[in-house]
């Protein structure tokens, strides 16, 4: 294996782990509502992903990531709203 495949490989592997602490935290935290914590950071990523896409030579790997990033938070968002609204039509019963 050369240099080049395996500094992919473990930059990838850092990636995957910086999203997951990153998920982690945000889903530990009782802070706020969890709907604008993850529509922040979708909305943010739309801003920023644009920007990444007109530096030359980016890793191709790094632009799919960010993309399934920014799936995953638009899911996650809209599946904590749909919770939330639930809870709040339970309540009120």
């Amino acid at each position: 294996m050369n240099r080049s495949s395996l500094m992919q490989v473990l930059s990838g592997l850092g990636v995957a782990a910086f999203y997951a602490f990153s998920f982690w935290r945000l889903a530990q935290r009782n802070h706020g509502s969890k709907v604008i914590e993850f529509g922040g950071m979708a909305f943010a990523l739309c801003f920023v992903l644009p920007g990444l896409l007109r530096i030359p030579n980016l890793p191709a790997w790094l632009i799919m990531c960010l993309g399934l990033l920014l799936l995953f938070l638009y899911f996650t968002t809209v599946f904590l709203f749909v919770q939330q609204t639930y809870r709040e039509i339970r309540k009120r019963k």
